[in-house]
């Protein structure tokens, strides 16, 4: 199941950009990497581990903190908890 992850990280020019893509691409599961110079946040979209990836960014130099890890979409879970609500077997009379 795929998971989105969030790091907020120092991102000060397109070199620390380029460098930062090109280290998490390496890893296997990543379905899509997203970096958002404005707000320093990097968004993974994907199978591989959280703590690896952060470690591999810290590697760089660069200061980074791991801000969420959770389902790929919220959609999805929302869809789960409304598919236990109508299976919930104590409406049946």
């Amino acid at each position: 199941m795929s998971k989105k992850i969030e790091i907020s990280a120092e991102i000060s020019g397109s070199k620390s950009q380029k460098n930062i893509m090109m280290s998490i691409a390496k890893f296997e599961g990543i379905n899509s990497i997203i970096i958002g110079p404005k707000k320093n946040l990097i968004t993974i979209i994907g199978t591989a581990d959280p703590v690896k990836i952060l470690k591999d960014i810290r590697k760089l130099k660069i200061l980074a903190e791991l801000v969420s890890v959770g389902p790929e979409s919220e959609e999805e879970e929302e869809e789960e908890n409304e598919m236990k609500i109508v299976n919930n077997p104590c409406c049946v009379m």
